[in-house]
């Protein structure tokens, strides 16, 4: 039977700091997401979009909301940002701050600042999977979020299927299997 973690995991994991326990949650948090949050059949997903320019958060919003499958939500306020990704599965963060991230959550860097110094930042420290520069192009920056979706799908599928095979794994021990 394929692996299905409950949400009640996330509270008893205990070892969020380890890699295992960051995978755990990840997969408490978003398999149960993508099963619950359907319309017409399509997997939904949801976009976190934070920017200090309540103007860019318009037009982000515009070009994101486009899309049928992804639910945005805009902030103004990092501090609000974060209090909601507190409790609410986001699958990918457009943002021109260093915001952590959730296990899984696919990051975004949309910023003016255009140096080595941001774009290694980016990179290495904020874990971004893509770097768009603004102004940006709207085919461009739908491109990077959909690019960056599909390799989170991926992900977290793998880790699906991980799971899968060790659960198996304990299920052929306690049957008296060795290997």
């Amino acid at each position: 039977s394929i692996f299905r973690p409950k949400r009640e995991r996330l509270v008893s994991v205990g070892r969020e700091g380890t890699l295992q326990g960051m995978a755990d949650i990840a997969l408490a948090q978003s398999f149960p997401y993508k099963e619950k949050q359907r319309r017409g059949g399509t997997t939904m997903y949801r976009i976190m979009v934070v920017d200090d320019e309540a103007y860019i958060l318009k037009a982000l919003n515009r070009i994101l909301s486009s899309q049928d499958d992804w639910e945005v939500e805009t902030f103004v306020d990092p501090r609000e940002a974060l209090r909601r990704a507190r409790t609410t599965i986001f699958d990918a963060v457009v943002t021109d701050f260093r915001m952590p991230g959730k296990p899984d959550t696919i990051r975004i860097l949309l910023t003016g600042v255009i140096d080595i110094d941001t774009l290694m930042s980016a990179i290495n420290q904020a874990s971004a999977f893509r770097f768009v520069p603004k102004p940006w192009e709207d085919e461009q920056l739908l491109e990077s979020i959909r690019d960056g979706l599909k390799f989170r799908d991926v992900l977290l599928e793998n880790k699906i299927l991980a799971q899968t095979v060790r659960d198996q794994r304990e299920q052929l021990k306690s049957m008296g299997f060795k290997g």
